[in-house]
């Protein structure tokens, strides 16, 4: 095949005509076997499908964006967006979002892009979407089991993980920060990876993994903190293993975020919730200054510490979408959200968020009383 018709095949793949949910695993392996390195699929969450607000075009100071093709279950869109001084930077890229076929909720964005495509100009289009889109968090524990669903496939004859992204709390007294990031190389197995972390008092952000298919054909896979699933060679295995557990897990993190403010027809009772760190991570005055400086770094949120000796309330301020909540933290374990008037998904997300990349990663709990 010319190299020209070799080049442009993944775009035609990817981005030229309406895509399923059903159709993805079959379409990503051939743009991956006519030249595209790696393909991601982030998972998002939106009220309104994408479909109807992903505007026809959008031009700002930073990206520009022009639709390719809009059906009834797939929207695809090119954006190419300037960043650095003097817009020196050019990243460029197409992307497809695809609606799940029983989770209407749930889209799949596709790209053959960089993963700086994600993070620069689609970021950049999500804020200029109303409502806008969230992304599912998902803990280590969670990316544990959807990897231990690939592993226990009955064509794989070997998997191994061979990189690992982590954070780590800074118990050292007086630290300026709480947390630490890193990143190694590893050839572990998946027991081996996840128990080192956990032993080490880490929690991980991102893992790769390398798998052999019967007949020697290798294959990578990357999961990622927020719903980015990259593959590489090959993707289909790894796709029907996991996909439909994490859209399962994205659904049920939403819905456990969703109506928690007060309302009518709860007699404006509020629905609280914890962050459970299952550890005393807030066993010193220290710990919970650092939690204090952690929820203070959310951009666009007020933090108004009304007590923090021993323990800490705060109340907290969305200026993005008006959300309020306070923060209490009752003992040294965890802490408590309680929503207020208003309480978006995504103003808790991003709480959650931060708190997780600040702080400490937590699992999320009800709690059983309305305040």
């Amino acid at each position: 095949m010319p190299k020209q018709q070799l080049s442009l095949a993944p775009e035609a793949l990817l981005y030229s005509g309406p895509l399923t949910w059903e159709q993805i695993p079959r379409v990503v392996d051939a743009a991956m076997a006519h030249g595209a390195p790696e393909v991601r699929l982030k998972l998002l969450i939106s009220e309104q499908p994408l479909t109807k607000i992903v505007p026809d075009s959008m031009d700002t100071t930073k990206c520009r964006m022009s639709v390719i093709q809009r059906g009834t279950s797939s929207v695809s869109a090119r954006l190419h967006g300037r960043y650095g001084r003097g817009g020196t930077r050019v990243i460029d890229g197409r992307f497809t979002a695809i609606r799940h076929p029983s989770q209407p909720a749930v889209w799949a964005i596709l790209t053959d892009a960089s993963s700086e495509f994600l993070r620069r100009p689609f970021r950049e289009l999500l804020r200029h979407i109303h409502p806008r889109p969230t992304a599912p968090i998902l803990r280590t524990p969670q990316l544990e089991s959807l990897l231990a669903l690939l592993q226990a496939q009955s064509t794989l004859s070997e998997m191994r993980i061979s990189q690992v992204g982590y954070r780590a709390r800074i118990t050292s007294r007086g630290a300026s920060k709480s947390v630490e990031r890193d990143r190694r190389w590893t050839d572990l197995s998946l027991s081996e990876a996840f128990s080192e972390a956990l032993e080490g008092g880490q929690w991980i952000t991102d893992v790769s993994a390398s798998y052999e298919l019967h007949g020697g054909k290798r294959a990578y896979a990357r999961l990622s903190r927020y719903a980015v699933f990259t593959f590489e060679r090959h993707s289909s295995t790894a796709f029907l293993a996991y996909m439909e557990r994490a859209v399962a897990m994205a659904t049920e993190w939403y819905q456990f975020l969703k109506n928690r403010h007060r309302t009518r027809e709860r007699l404006f009772h509020s629905r609280p919730f914890s962050i459970n760190f299952n550890s005393p991570a807030l066993g010193s005055g220290d710990q919970v200054v650092l939690l204090a400086k952690a929820l203070r770094s959310i951009p666009k949120v007020s933090c108004t510490v009304l007590h923090s000796n021993p323990y800490l309330h705060a109340v907290m301020v969305d200026y993005r979408d008006g959300s309020t909540y306070e923060i209490l933290v009752l003992s040294d374990s965890g802490l408590t959200v309680i929503p207020q008037g208003r309480a978006t998904v995504r103003s808790l997300q991003r709480l959650c968020s931060h708190v997780f990349a600040g702080f400490r990663e937590g699992s999320l709990e009800e709690v059983a009383y309305a305040i």
